[in-house]
Parts: structure tokens; C-alpha cells; sequence
């Protein structure tokens, strides 16, 4: 608009109608090009999109994708600081079966032992997995390395035929 604007000001200025109609032409179809080359880029944008949630939703097409990385925040993909925490089943019986969690995996199971430590890095989400039984299952948090806020020493989830959260791991 403005480089039209500036044509038409240099051929009222000289007072030819014939480089103002050839101007006006020039212009017109230089923004006619523009305008038609937006409207492509913006149809090719939304098709890519569709066609990129559709790769997303799509379970079969989707195991192209890196699932590894997907959603989970950057700091934790590098692993220099870590921890260790120690949990314990505050229960009698022996449940060998119970499982934790880390951000929705299997890491350990207690097997044999009333105790077992687990390494953890910043933003790890901590689950204890006691479906398998129906009975209450007490876990605790007996034991922390230095480096970490939360979950607090002394904190306890007690599952009953669920999977329930014990925390979310903090570093200082």
C-alpha cells in the first residue's frame, strides 16, 4: 500500500496518465502476487498441520515418532544430578510384588526385601504400584541423599489395590 501510494504521488507530481495507469497496473499485480502467495503458504500450513495431528493421533503411524523424549521437560533429559532414595514397606507380611515407579516405568520391585533404594533425577515422578494385592500397603521414605527437597524424609503413601503417588523428586 505504501509503495503504491508513493507511485501515485510521483505521477500526479508529473502529470502523466500513462505512467500512472502503468503504476497502478505494476502495483496491482505485484500485490495480487503477494496476496496470492500468502494464500498459498497459509493452505499448505493448515494441511501440514492436519496431516501432522493425524501422524499424532494415530497409533500405527506414530511409531515414527521418538516417543522417548515426547512431553518430558529438557532438564530431565540430562541426567549429571541425581539422587537416591530409600523406601521401605512398613507392613509385616512380605509383599515382593509391589512395584515403583518412575515417570510411569517399572524400576524395581521389593521382592524378598522390606527395603530397597532407587536413583532419581530432577521432576521424576515417584509411584508405588500395589494392585496386585488387596490388602493396605504403607511405604515410606526412610532414607534421602542430600541433594534432594522432595519428597520429604519420613513421607508415606499407603495403596489400596492402586497405584498411588508418593511424590514428585526435587533437586536443590
Amino acid at each position: 500500500m505504501l509503495l503504491s501510494t508513493f507511485f501515485l504521488f510521483i505521477c500526479i507530481t508529473y502529470k502523466n496518465r500513462s505512467t500512472l495507469k502503468e503504476v497502478l497496473y505494476i502495483s496491482r499485480n505485484f500485490f495480487n502476487k503477494i496476496e496470492s502467495l500468502l494464500l498459498k503458504l497459509c493452505i499448505i500450513s493448515i494441511l501440514l498441520l492436519i496431516a501432522l495431528q493425524i501422524v499424532l493421533n494415530n497409533e500405527t503411524l506414530s511409531v515414527f515418532l521418538n516417543k522417548n523424549i515426547e512431553g518430558v521437560p529438557l532438564e530431565s533429559i540430562n541426567k549429571k544430578n541425581k539422587g537416591i532414595i530409600i523406601l521401605k514397606i512398613l507392613n509385616s507380611k512380605n509383599y515382593g510384588n509391589v512395584e515403583v515407579l518412575i515417570n510411569g516405568e517399572t524400576v524395581k520391585k521389593f521382592g524378598n526385601q522390606k527395603e530397597i533404594d532407587i536413583k532419581v533425577y530432577n521432576n521424576d515422578l515417584i509411584e508405588i504400584n500395589g494392585t496386585m494385592y488387596k490388602e493396605n500397603i504403607e511405604v515410606k521414605v526412610v532414607g534421602v541423599s542430600k541433594n534432594i527437597k522432595t519428597p520429604k524424609l519420613n513421607s508415606s503413601v499407603t495403596t489400596s489395590k492402586s497405584i498411588e503417588i508418593l511424590g514428585k523428586v526435587l533437586l536443590k
